[in-house]
């Protein structure tokens, strides 16, 4: 059975940045893709790649702050 490719838009879309910055990615290798005729393919299996090594994070810190007292109701909402 083949595999499904996409596209950089495709990619972009499912991961919720631009499509530049999916192609930054695949210039800096975090991304496997292929050129097809001056056009990136992106295996659908890096998707899943991707998920697995997205479902490691285990804890996630925030830190909030207010510059005034005065503000502190900001801080609970």
């Amino acid at each position: 059975m083949s595999e499904r490719y996409l596209s950089t838009r495709e990619f972009a879309e499912l991961w919720g940045v631009s499509r530049v910055t999916v192609v930054k990615w695949i210039k800096k290798g975090k991304i496997v893709a292929y050129s097809v005729h001056g056009r990136w393919r992106i295996p659908y299996s890096e998707v899943e790649r991707l998920l697995r090594g997205a479902q490691r994070v285990k804890c996630i810190a925030v830190y909030a702050r207010v510059s005034s007292n005065a503000q502190k109701s900001d801080l609970e909402r």
